[in-house]
């Protein structure tokens, strides 16, 4: 979606999480948590102080320590990852390589059984591996439905490509070109349709004023405030 860029970048020294950047964001309206290769970062409105941030860490301590506990490997052996387009299925084997295979909409991932599989390495080759399906699927999907939402909207755009990325899903430009990210294909559809509309309404106003929920809430037959909700609470299986 669309942000306005940092206005100020600080940070904070703490016993306990280190160094934690700290973002002010001139659109923010609350403080936000993030954890991303087990460092902090905060994003919060302006004019909060270092201290005042200070205190609500020590308020949201138990909140913090659920985001930094998380699993640090996004698959494990068995798991069964659903998709827009397919289903992902992780099973060891035998065999040294990594294979991968997509019949009939699901995705068979074999891995060497011998390798442990939190292996930074086999994380990251697993998460290339996916990410190129999930690229592909998205291609064909994404710019078909965003013309369907478009026309059903009324909100022409000129141009729709397939960008990468969990944190920005959608952006958009004044000349009307939308890049939706590939980690949309990890989302329920009712979700996808969200973000593509949330991108359809910033053509008519590139900001988040009062009209621009109007039109977006519009665009999602008034259920805008709900579908935000759902996506930000949404856990994507693979970072």
């Amino acid at each position: 979606m669309s942000y306005l860029c940092c206005m100020k970048l600080r940070k904070i020294e703490n016993t306990e999480w280190g160094t934690i950047a700290v973002r002010t964001h001139a659109q923010a309206r609350h403080v936000i948590y993030r954890v991303k290769n087990g460092q902090l970062t905060i994003t919060a409105p302006p004019g909060l102080s270092l201290e005042t941030i200070q205190t609500l860490i020590g308020e949201e301590r138990e909140r913090i320590k659920k985001l930094t506990n998380k699993r640090v490997s996004f698959l494990q052996a068995g798991d069964m990852i659903t998709t827009r387009c397919f289903t992902i299925h992780l099973v060891p084997h035998k065999g040294n390589r990594l294979h991968f295979s997509l019949h009939e909409q699901l995705l068979t991932i074999l891995y060497p059984a011998d390798i442990p599989i939190e292996t930074p390495s086999l994380q990251r080759a697993l998460k290339k591996g996916i990410c190129h399906f999930l690229h592909q699927s998205a291609c064909s999907f994404l710019p078909t439905r965003a013309e369907q939402l478009s026309r059903r909207t009324n909100a022409p755009y000129w141009s729709v490509s397939i960008s990468h990325g969990r944190q920005r899903l959608g952006k958009c430009d004044i000349r009307g070109n939308i890049w939706l990210s590939y980690y949309l294909m990890l989302l329920p559809d009712r979700l996808i349709d969200y973000v593509i509309c949330h991108e359809l309404a910033h053509l008519s106003e590139m900001n988040h004023s009062k009209r621009f929920h109007q039109i977006c809430n519009q665009y999602c037959n008034g259920k805008e405030k709900i579908l935000e909700k759902e996506l930000k609470q949404f856990v994507f299986p693979i970072p």
